[in-house]
């Protein structure tokens, strides 16, 4: 099983069909979202920010896929789903953080990515990728050599953004990159779609 394989073909269009109005930072935190609590369609639509149509064509992705199933009680993950769970948390995961001097907006989320150190340049490809998902911006940092490295920029980072970042448990060549947004949803999917692009 390949997570982000998976991910790419179930938000891609299916011919003769038409391109879905989700992408794969959408299908990543549904799956997210299920995994956390057995949830009904209507609320997953909330979360996801997505009409209930759209999610409707989600979800039938997701069982196609053997990733979900779906009771009148609502959709939680199948073991095949558990499984998926594991696997692409092993490469992205995150959490909210508070504000920090280094975003622009009071939402923020930070993902870290596993061992992509190597193709972050200046971390602008990150924060375009994060406004074309509707973030405000992202900050991209490095690990290495047991340090929080801003690409481009000499300057160390304050202490009180590195004790918040800690918790992530980052290892040489991880990266993080926190999404900032006027809501926490959109925050979160800026990071995330971020982090999406930059394993790809």
């Amino acid at each position: 099983m390949n997570p982000l394989q998976i991910l790419g073909r179930l938000s891609e269009k299916v011919a003769p069909g038409q391109t879905p109005d989700f992408t794969k930072t959408h299908v990543l935190l549904a799956i997210l979202t299920i995994g956390e609590e057995k949830i009904g369609r209507k609320l997953l639509s909330k979360k996801l920010n997505l009409g209930e149509g759209t999610v409707r064509n989600l979800i039938n992705r997701l069982q196609d896929e053997e990733l979900i199933s779906t009771t009148r009680h609502g959709t939680s993950l199948t073991e095949q789903g558990e499984k998926f769970l594991e696997m692409i948390t092993s490469y992205i995961n995150g959490s909210p953080i508070n504000e920090t001097e280094l975003t622009v907006s009071e939402y923020n989320y930070a993902v870290i990515i596993r061992e992509k150190a190597q193709k972050v340049r200046l971390g602008i490809e990150q924060r375009d990728q994060a406004l074309i998902s509707g973030a405000k911006g992202a900050t991209t940092i490095k690990f290495k050599k047991d340090e929080f490295i801003l690409p481009g920029v000499d300057t160390e980072l304050e202490e009180s953004i590195k004790e918040k970042l800690i918790n992530l448990k980052p290892q040489n060549n991880d990266v993080i990159i926190i999404g900032t947004g006027e809501t926490p949803f959109s925050a979160k999917m800026g990071a995330y779609s971020a982090g999406l692009d930059l394993l790809s």
